[in-house]
């Protein structure tokens, strides 16, 4: 299995995971990727409506206590690499690169949609997270 198969289920899975723990439909949450910090450091939210829910750890994504595959230690440098060529392709800060993982009406598979702090900017591909590998 791929890598980008991979991470494509491991976000569906989250994501209707957090709604039916929320007894809510899936495609109320969604997962948003950002960073806080000038290392460019992936952090994780679920949100519900497009509103912070809670703040999450990769291995809850996951869901799991610990990570025995290294998936996290696997997947950071990718979407690290994905925070720089955004921001050198929007001309942003670190503070304003968001990228939002949710689940379309009707459909089965993760959509990526990127912010630029709260303005949409652009619709991204998976092949466009992994394509440096």
């Amino acid at each position: 299995m791929s890598l980008e198969t991979q991470t494509k289920r491991i976000m569906k899975n989250a994501i209707v995971r957090y709604a039916e723990e929320n007894k809510v439909e899936k495609e109320r949450v969604q997962l948003l990727i950002y960073t806080d910090n000038s290392d460019l450091e992936p952090k994780y939210k679920v949100l519900l409506d497009n509103k912070e829910f809670k703040k999450i750890s990769f291995n809850e994504i996951l869901n799991v206590k610990l990570d025995f595959l290294g998936r996290e230690i696997l997947a950071t440098p990718f979407i690290t690499n994905t925070i720089k060529r955004l921001m050198r392709e929007s001309n942003c800060e670190y503070k304003e690169v968001n990228v939002l993982a949710y689940l379309k009406e009707n459909e089965d598979d993760v959509s990526l949609f990127f912010f630029v702090g709260t303005k949409a900017d652009k619709s991204l591909s998976f092949d466009y997270l992994f394509n440096e590998i």
